[in-house]
């Protein structure tokens, strides 16, 4: 029998693939899109990259499929500099990173993400959530 967790996160994840188009990996996010990847021991990162404007507000949501699997994400600013790391929702726990960031300037960002322990293969979906300029 699946935990009620479980069929949450399977639900949320299907409800967002149904409403946002896909992207695959190491390609460009725009508010709205959606990811699904998966890293491995051998290449424990993936980056995606997005625009945006400054004071924009962007939410940029990550859920691992394996409830062993610990994703961390990093948005990396317009000069190279990361600007936060996040190794877990505060909303929830074990399998999924947030971040919600006010972006300090317009330009090129990157999404990198990893993972605490890589040991096998590891699905997860990654996704923007929301953005809208800061007020």
């Amino acid at each position: 029998m699946i935990g009620k967790k479980v069929f949450a996160s399977v639900l949320l994840v299907l409800t967002a693939l149904l409403a946002v188009p896909l992207v695959s990996a190491q390609n460009n996010l725009t508010y709205g899109s959606v990811a699904i990847d998966n890293i491995e021991a051998s290449s424990p990162f993936a980056f995606f990259n997005f625009v945006g404007d400054v004071d924009d507000l962007v939410s940029v949501q990550l859920t691992a499929f394996d409830a062993t699997f610990q994703p961390t994400l990093s948005i990396i600013g317009p000069t190279g500099q990361q600007l936060v790391f996040s190794s877990s929702d505060p909303t929830s726990f074990g399998n999924k990173a947030r971040i919600d960031l006010t972006l300090p300037q317009g330009g090129a960002y990157n999404i990198q993400v990893g993972a605490l322990n890589v040991q096998r293969d590891n699905f997860y979906c990654v996704w923007m959530a929301s953005a809208r300029r800061a007020r």
